[in-house]
């Protein structure tokens, strides 16, 4: 927004959850399925404005997907691409600073529900006919976030995506 510079902000963490779903096999090779996820991702940054005397900490709590896959079977192996409509939850907390705030302007925090879309490319192994493991890279879109109505600091206008590559079993 108007005085701000734009930064580009690549908080990492760890990340846990379920997914489920339904593959249906129409050929030796070719695979067509829906699925499900959510992931709690309590990943932050933050940087200091020395400008506007604050510190923004951005942080994406979650993440959920409902997704189409299509695939290529090769004997246990299936290489897939997913994509579909994804939700997530986003929190920016501004802390004031000392030189331009007074000391008991507290920090600010406003949290949003974003939805967007995904997609992805990944790769699954069945160990035997119950078990399998996957590798998976997924590209999460959820368009801007204002983070507006901010007491005494400036509006934040932040474009919301998020990277993850995940290891998974069921």
């Amino acid at each position: 927004t108007t005085g701000w510079t734009s930064r580009s902000l690549n908080p990492a963490g760890v990340m846990g959850g379920a997914y489920a779903g339904y593959n249906y096999q129409l050929s030796p090779n070719f695979v067509l399925g829906v699925e499900g996820d959510f992931k709690g991702s309590p990943s932050s940054a933050d940087f200091y404005s020395q400008a506007f005397d604050v510190t923004p900490r951005v942080q994406q709590n979650w993440l959920a997907a409902l997704n189409g896959r299509v695939g290529v079977a090769f004997d246990r192996a299936l290489f897939y691409a997913i994509g579909g409509a994804a939700s997530g939850q986003g929190s920016v907390t501004v802390t004031p600073g000392l030189l331009l705030f007074p000391a008991s302007l507290q920090p600010i925090s406003r949290t949003a529900n974003l939805s967007g879309w995904d997609v992805g490319a990944g790769f699954e192994y069945a160990f035997d006919p119950h078990w399998l493991g996957r590798l998976e890279y997924r590209y999460y879109d959820f368009g801007s976030f204002n983070a507006s109505n901010v007491g005494a600091y400036l509006p934040l206008h932040l474009h919301t995506s998020v990277n993850t590559v995940r290891a998974g079993f069921a």
